[in-house]
């Protein structure tokens, strides 16, 4: 292998790391809490080593963003297969949200605060290289995947016509995510509380959705 081949292979791995560890903090405390210095600390560098494979700490914070991002796009491809073998957009992508959600809830963080803060629903997609457009990017591929499949449903007769697409997905997604967001912040002691487990809570949010949406 060439010299200058390995050393790329060899910073790729070595940023890998300082991410991996800097995942680690974020999901046992959140990102907010975690500072440059308790990264470099849990990865064995110093401070000024890690600015060598992240320039900032914003950097670091979108690097994570896209780890979560990427692990969610995967979950709604496999939701836009199950809604074109004839499930409903509604219940497969919200059913494939919410096992992303409680299997990943730090990615599920971390993606939520990147969409609440830094995305640009306006700017669509950007082409410029940088982690930021990578974020950027993705977060528009999901949205128009769930566009997509929207669109289909309306097109099948399946779902109501008083959206259009864009609108729907918007309407499916805030409130999948507003609902997630409870389930998680409330999940420990949930059915002791509120009489009902996650799950039934959730299959009974669907059900109102897919009643609000779908034509009957």
């Amino acid at each position: 292998m060439e010299t200058a081949e390995r050393k790329r292979l060899d910073r790729e791995r070595r940023a890998e790391f300082i991410l991996d560890k800097a995942q680690a903090l974020a999901f046992q405390r959140g990102f907010e809490a975690a500072t440059m210095d308790d990264i470099a600390e849990a990865s064995g560098y110093t401070k000024r080593s890690v600015y060598l494979y992240f320039r900032d700490r914003d950097e670091v914070f979108l690097a994570l963003a896209l780890r979560g991002q990427r692990a969610l796009l995967a979950a709604l491809r496999e939701a836009a297969d199950a809604a074109r073998g004839g499930e409903s957009t509604v219940r497969a992508f919200g059913s494939a949200f919410y096992r992303f959600s409680l299997a990943s809830p730090g990615y599920f963080e971390l993606v939520m605060a990147y969409e609440a803060k830094r995305h640009s629903y306006a700017r669509g997609r950007i082409d410029d290289g940088t982690p930021a457009a990578a974020c950027q990017n993705i977060s528009v591929e999901y949205g128009e995947l769930l566009s997509e499949a929207l669109a289909r449903d309306m097109a099948a007769g399946r779902m109501r016509p008083d959206l259009d697409a864009r609108q729907a997905m918007m309407l499916l997604w805030g409130q999948v995510f507003g609902v997630m967001q409870i389930l998680l912040m409330r999940r420990e002691g949930f059915e002791a509380v509120y009489g009902v487990s996650p799950e039934a809570f959730f299959e009974s949010f669907l059900r109102q959705l897919e009643r609000g949406l779908l034509v009957s």
